[in-house]
């Protein structure tokens, strides 16, 4: 099973070509909108902060439908900090974690999605607007490292994905949620891709690490056959 969770400003079908690929090798897949996303219309977003419980309540769904199932949560930015959070909040709910261009701080990462669809001037003409951001959250953006809660998933089954040139999650940051995962981790760096672009510039080589780690943790043994890798 395979619950996936899109991105800022996205919605579900942002992650259907992925959950298509894993349909092809028998797995079921989740996909929905988060809070303030797509159909999703109530709530408010908070970049992956409050969006775990989201994901909690996904991963709560496919429990109750089936107890047995092993889940592997695959986020894309926004999604895979939410995912990675809610993981490290109740780890009986998941098997394993892809986490695809996830920030390192919060406050840092609206600076660079800024400077992501508007160029340096931009980022620099608003950054003072990122610390009043937090009245409109209700918490600090630049309290929240997910570096605290990958502590939590040392050891786990956890993919970690990321272009060398992302400027919303620059690699120098990432790099401390690689650390914080430790030694156990798989990391898989694009060459020359932005921002979660590495599945849409690299898609064979997305695919073959995305297999590769499904395949070495266990997921296809229940289902009685090798991987297709048509």
């Amino acid at each position: 099973m395979a619950v996936l969770c899109h991105g800022y400003v996205l919605t579900r079908g942002e992650l259907a070509p992925i959950a298509f690929s894993l349909w092809q090798q028998g797995f079921s897949c989740l996909l929905f909108d988060f809070r303030s996303h797509g159909k999703s219309k109530g709530g408010k977003c908070s970049f992956g902060f409050h969006e775990r419980f989201d994901v909690l309540s996904a991963l709560e769904w496919v429990k109750d439908r089936n107890p047995q199932a092993r889940t592997v949560l695959i986020g894309s930015s926004m999604g895979s900090v939410a995912s990675a959070m809610s993981w490290a909040e109740n780890p009986e709910l998941a098997d394993a974690l892809v986490l695809d261009s996830a920030y390192a701080n919060l406050g840092k990462a609206v600076g660079g999605w800024w400077h992501f669809v508007g160029g340096k001037a931009l980022a620099a003409f608003l950054w003072p607007a990122v610390g009043l951001g937090g009245l409109f959250l209700g918490f600090n953006p630049f309290s929240i490292h997910l570096s605290d809660w990958l502590e939590r998933l040392k050891g786990r089954p956890v993919l970690f994905l990321h272009g060398t040139d992302d400027l919303v999650a620059p690699a120098a940051e990432a790099g401390k949620n690689l650390f914080a995962l430790g030694s156990s981790c798989e990391s898989v760096w694009f060459e020359g891709c932005g921002h979660s672009e590495g599945r849409w510039e690299q898609p064979d080589r997305y695919r073959e690490a995305l297999l590769r780690f499904l395949s070495a943790n266990g997921f296809f043994e229940s289902k009685g056959r090798e991987i297709d890798g048509d």
